[in-house]
């Protein structure tokens, strides 16, 4: 009876070790078509979502808007209900999330939004630094022993966002 207790034992312990070994450190790559500049059309809403030293990121009203419908509809979370209700209230013809935007805990949902959006090639990303469009965004998924999340950088490696997902 010991000796099965010992190996059933150790075949879990053999099996969570590999389990572990084979998610940490892991990294996992997509590369998606970004928007371009067809879809800056007249009467068009736009949502300015970021905007640093190197880049600016937008999309427009309809993509936000059904970006934060579908994570409502999957997840049920009141706080994308508040941001959604945000961006529904304002009529303005270009929104600028970080002046709409006021509490953290609004500001780190948009961050998800954000990475969802880029994730999934549905933002235009003007390089102020080349002073170019970019065509393609790169979103590297990476897990290690604190921390997971992604990284979206363009197709020369030059990091436009990144968000933490998960602390362990």
């Amino acid at each position: 009876m010991i000796k099965v207790q010992r190996r059933f034992r150790n075949i879990i312990l053999t099996f969570y070790c590999a389990a572990t070994f084979v998610s940490y450190g892991q990294i996992n790559n997509s590369t998606k078509i970004l928007l371009d500049s067809s879809f800056l059309v007249k009467n068009v809403r736009e949502v300015m979502l970021l905007e640093t030293d190197t880049f600016t990121i937008v999309t427009n009203y309809e993509l936000f808007v059904e970006n934060c419908r579908q994570f409502i509809k999957e997840y049920n979370l009141d706080l994308d209900k508040d941001l959604l209700n945000l961006f529904t209230s304002d009529n303005s013809k270009i929104i600028y999330a970080d002046s709409l935007v006021k509490t953290n805990i609004h500001k780190s949902r948009l961050l998800y939004r954000i990475a969802d959006l880029l994730e999934h090639g549905q933002c235009l990303v003007y390089n102020k630094q080349k002073r170019i469009l970019e065509k393609f965004v790169k979103t590297e998924k990476y897990t290690n022993s604190l921390v997971s999340g992604r990284r979206m950088k363009t197709k020369d490696n030059w990091l436009i966002f990144e968000v933490v997902d998960g602390v362990f």
